[in-house]
């Protein structure tokens, strides 16, 4: 593993980790595991405040 990354580097894994996640809730809901998929989608809210910060230089 790298020790630093690049603005673009950062984004690509931030997204690559908000699609699993959102797959994973996907999956959840029609299991109808409604509390696995609000927090799989907890986290997609998550990384998407991430990468807004990424693309604006704050982190």
């Amino acid at each position: 593993m790298q020790d630093t990354y690049t603005k673009g580097e950062l984004v690509e894994i931030f997204e690559a980790m908000k699609r699993r996640e959102m797959d994973l809730a996907n999956d959840y809901m029609k299991e109808g595991r409604d509390a696995g998929a609000e927090w799989h989608r907890a986290r997609v809210s998550l990384l998407k405040e991430l990468i807004a910060l990424t693309e604006a230089g704050a982190l």
